[in-house]
């Protein structure tokens, strides 16, 4: 062989090494990021992902083939991510995000707001059967303290056993709910239905819970679930419901020592048929203002459709004087026990 035979020899396996480095380049990149995620995960330093946005990436790319946990170490982690729909999530392909050890002092997340572009933590934008459990969420911000907003058809999602914070912030307005969705504000009817809040520990911030729905036209919020969760020194309010059908907001304890000159501990308005108020406590004193405990008004369907008994509500007024009712003001068409 000459030396012109031996160096085209050469350009040709070179030319198949490379060749076959870029088809093995591609199998390598298809075969990864084309997998829909199905199993367990973790998050945090050396782990599958280092960050919730880095997971949250990965699964809005792939979507889910099954069932997805991401077990989240602990540790505290800066950062807010937006979950959207993720392609194959069902009742059965679900996708959690819990602490690793359970306890949900051991993983916090945090972030400090601005405004209302960034006033989240967790932002649920048409994202469904995606679960948040045993976990603590810090929402810093002094005029923005929202932990999870919920948007757009975010449906059949569960905020469980968390502790939710906005230690900085009291509020009146809709900027300090630490778990907020108002539909119409956004001004579509896509209203995030069946979600369950349940177990968790609201500490300040000026309102707990806020949810609206788009109640024009009768568009309202369908089942939801709120449940035995511990609220805690709310400025303004602690759960705030408008417009919603078969919702049940069942054994939730409230106190709050406030300066707001209005408080209520619960304000459910404008629902339909099918709600269930029952077992919750309220215990709220103020010096500068008005307090109710719990506020059921402007229901409509029939008498025998919702259900309110078993509240009570103890405030101490300006005057240090104590109050208790077994049921709330204005209860409108409501069958009562």
């Amino acid at each position: 062989m000459n030396v012109r035979d031996l160096n085209s020899t050469k350009i040709a396996l070179f030319k198949t090494c490379i060749t076959m480095a870029f088809i093995l380049c591609l199998f390598v990149n298809t075969s990864t990021a084309g997998i829909p995620l199905h199993g367990t995960y973790t998050i945090g330093t050396g782990g599958d992902y280092s960050t919730f946005s880095s997971a949250v990436t990965d699964l809005i790319a792939m979507g889910v083939s099954g069932p997805v946990t991401f077990e989240v170490a602990s540790g505290t982690y800066t950062e807010r991510f937006v979950v959207t729909s993720i392609a194959g999530a069902s009742a059965t392909n679900t996708i959690k995000f819990i602490s690793a050890t359970t306890n949900a002092v051991d993983v916090v997340v945090t972030e400090s707001a601005t405004d209302v572009a960034t006033n989240f933590i967790v932002m649920l934008d048409g994202a469904q059967y995606v679960t948040f459990e045993k976990m603590t969420f810090k929402a810093e911000g002094t005029s923005y303290c929202t932990a999870f907003e919920l948007r757009n058809s975010a449906s059949n999602n569960s905020i469980i056993g968390n502790i939710i914070s906005g230690d900085n912030c009291a509020l009146s307005s809709e900027n300090g709910s630490l778990i907020h969705g108002n539909q119409t504000t956004i001004g579509t009817d896509l209203n995030s239905d069946n979600i369950s809040i349940t177990g968790n520990t609201f500490n300040n911030g000026g309102i707990g819970l806020y949810f609206e729905a788009y109640g024009f036209g009768g568009s309202r919020m369908e089942n939801t679930t709120i449940s035995a969760n511990t609220f805690n020194n709310q400025y303004n309010r602690s759960i705030y419901l408008k417009y919603s059908n078969n919702s049940s907001i069942i054994d939730n304890t409230i106190s709050s020592t406030t300066n707001c000159s209005s408080y209520y501990g619960m304000y459910v308005s404008h629902g339909g048929e099918g709600t269930t108020v029952a077992g919750n406590a309220v215990i709220a004193s103020s010096t500068v203002g008005s307090i109710q405990g719990i506020n059921v008004n402007n229901f409509d369907g029939d008498t025998d459709d919702n259900y309110v008994y078993n509240e009570v509500r103890i405030h101490r007024d300006r005057s240090g004087a104590e109050h208790r009712y077994e049921f709330g003001v204005e209860l409108g068409r409501k069958k009562c026990y």
